[in-house]
């Protein structure tokens, strides 16, 4: 007769071959008790001692007590907890679950192979083993319990299985090694401090998860970019506390709620944001930063200003005041005053033709999280200040080499939302931008955005506001949040292979490997059948004249003994925070 079994702590006398549901028995150094008992077969649970001296650890798929054997199927509670010498251990492919703490401590492990039989493990399963360094989960996992990785310090890598639906409160907290989890779409939400202390440099939030917990991904000191999907519908309290490399958080179109704690604001600590938009369909704000370092602006999407933001300071670390940007239609029913609370109001947002180390540019390339209109962008300028001019690469010529681009007076920002295909997720619009170097213009949040109708617009909606012609050859994209781009990159729907372009110093360039674009940036992305050197880009302007800039080469490297910025951006020695200096991150 076959039947089953699991480890446990005590260690007691062999058992007679009747057992029953909590008996013991011991076999070798690991003592096993009997958890259930169904059609002749016991489920048994395995534990050892918690012991100093323990290495290693096999466990056996079965175990025999007398003349009965039984099948091992858990991990007990505390099973090896505090074994602080156990190097390696063997699990068998019969185990199905593993129990709270039961590895809880084990400083010494450093890999441990989970059988794709096992379908939960309990809380706290794997927290505090400081060595362990790589965990592959199988796709039968159901569920794990909080906390099961906290302060695993080696970690360096987690792949979640397909079918995962929710990453536990404190599920990889305090993991200073983290750098890459791989997630498959299914997740539902992300729990309180599932990432906090972790140092992410990226990390892609699944389409379809509903929730972010509170602090969820606070102090993660090396996260850069982060895509909230669609789906999200609410952000926890102090969700990027302390994310000091953290430059733009773009929240989802349908987010209804930003947490309110007692942890602080949502993007307290993030030295490097300036800006924030909350989305037209919040209905509670919460603490956005309470104690704001580098926010100038607020854009509120919606049709009034919610009185959560009430908390917001008036100016921020460096005593800079803190506007309140609304819509047009907005601001002139509700705000002609200029001010809310203290804060300026204004419904005419700037822009500036600088680059990031504030140079004046003539061309810069821009997306935004709401759709721009630039009906009024060039009202009241100074005497001898071209106009600002907005373009989009609707077309391209193979024959000729020429890039063209249309002038546009109005840019939608997502516009895929309810493609089929697309559900939930946001296609930013590229533009470039040409005007005076050094010279501030002003444009508006476009009227028609996602706040009308049944929500963000149709793709052919879109197309006909923007007037381009056929939007299937449209080579601009924008960046959601800073975004990896790759030299050439394979465009699945046109078929073919394109070599990207990003605009640096009054030219397009190509980059020869993968870098980071910033968000509020696009790029130029041109067949490589002929990317060449010479490309000509021509702007066909309003009023039929036309003008070019070259495509040129160029590296997308770091020249020796300079510092940079997470976002790839040279920087002097006044920038504080996480930098690269000679190939090494450094805080300063």
């Amino acid at each position: 007769m076959k039947q089953s079994i699991l480890i446990m702590c005590a260690l007691v006398s062999a058992l007679t071959v009747s057992a029953n549901v909590g008996d013991t028995f011991t076999t070798g150094n690991i003592t096993y008790k009997v958890t259930s008992e169904n059609d002749n077969v016991i489920d048994v649970a395995a534990q050892s001692p918690q012991s100093t001296e323990i290495t290693a650890a096999t466990i056996p798929s079965t175990v025999s007590n007398g003349n009965v054997t039984y099948n091992v199927t858990g991990i007990g509670h505390e099973a090896f907890s505090g074994c602080m010498n156990l190097k390696t251990v063997s699990l068998p492919t019969t185990l199905t679950w593993i129990g709270a703490y039961a590895f809880n401590g084990c400083a010494s492990l450093t890999v441990i192979n989970i059988p794709s039989s096992v379908t939960s493990i309990g809380r706290q399963a794997f927290a505090g083993c400081s060595n362990l360094s790589k965990v592959t989960l199988n796709a039968d996992i159901e569920c794990m319990g909080d906390d099961v990785f906290l302060g695993c310090t080696a970690l360096k890598s987690v792949t979640l299985p397909p079918g995962f639906t929710k990453i536990g409160g404190g599920m990889f907290e305090r993991c200073g090694s983290l750098a890459t989890v791989d997630m498959e779409e299914g997740i539902t939400a992300i729990g309180d401090y599932a990432f906090a202390g972790c140092e992410l440099s990226e990390i892609i939030v699944p389409t379809g998860t509903e929730s972010i917990g509170d602090g969820a991904f606070a102090f993660g000191s090396d996260l850069t970019a982060i895509a909230i999907p669609n789906s999200v519908e609410h952000v926890g309290n102090a969700a990027f506390f302390g994310c000091v490399g953290l430059t733009h958080v773009t929240l989802p179109s349908w987010l209804a709620t930003i947490g309110v704690g007692d942890e602080g604001g949502l993007i307290d600590g993030c030295d490097q944001i300036t800006e924030i938009t909350i989305p037209a369909y919040v209905e509670n704000v919460g603490d956005i930063a309470l104690h704001p370092a580098a926010l100038t602006s607020v854009c509120v999407m919606g049709d009034r200003i919610p009185s959560g933001l009430s908390s917001l300071p008036m100016t921020n670390a460096k005593g800079e005041p803190i506007t309140i940007y609304v819509k047009k239609s907005v601001f002139e029913e509700k705000y002609t005053d200029g001010e809310w609370l203290g804060h300026p109001v204004s419904y005419r947002i700037p822009i500036t033709m600088t680059n990031a180390k504030g140079n004046g540019v003539r061309y810069k390339t821009l997306c935004r999280d709401f759709d721009i209109d630039l009906s009024e962008t060039n009202i009241d300028l100074e005497e001898g200040i071209r106009k600002l001019s907005a373009y989009i690469a609707p077309d391209a010529d193979e024959g000729l080499g020429i890039v063209f681009m249309e002038e546009l007076n109005y840019i939608p920002s997502r516009v895929r939302a309810n493609e089929e295909g697309y559900q939930g997720e946001d296609e930013y619009v590229g533009i470039v931008l040409k005007g005076t170097p050094g010279t501030t213009y002003y444009y508006m949040m476009g009227e028609n955005d996602y706040t009308q109708g049944i929500g963000q617009w149709l793709l052919e909606d879109a197309t006909t506001a923007a007037n381009p012609s056929p939007w299937n050859a449209n080579l601009m994209q924008g960046a959601h949040d800073a975004k990896r781009v790759h030299p050439t990159e394979t465009d699945n729907d046109m078929g073919m292979t394109k070599k990207n372009y990003g605009l640096s110093n009054g030219a397009f360039h190509a980059y020869s490997s993968t870098g980071w674009i910033g968000y509020n940036k696009a790029y130029l992305s041109v067949p490589q059948s002929f990317s060449q050197a010479n490309i000509t880009m021509t702007f066909t302007d309003a009023d039929g004249t036309t003008e070019s800039i070259s495509l040129e080469e160029f590296a997308c490297q770091c020249d020796e003994g300079d510092t940079y910025d997470l976002s790839g951006r040279r920087v002097d020695d006044s920038h504080k925070g996480i930098v690269i200096q000679d190939g090494k991150k450094r805080v300063r």
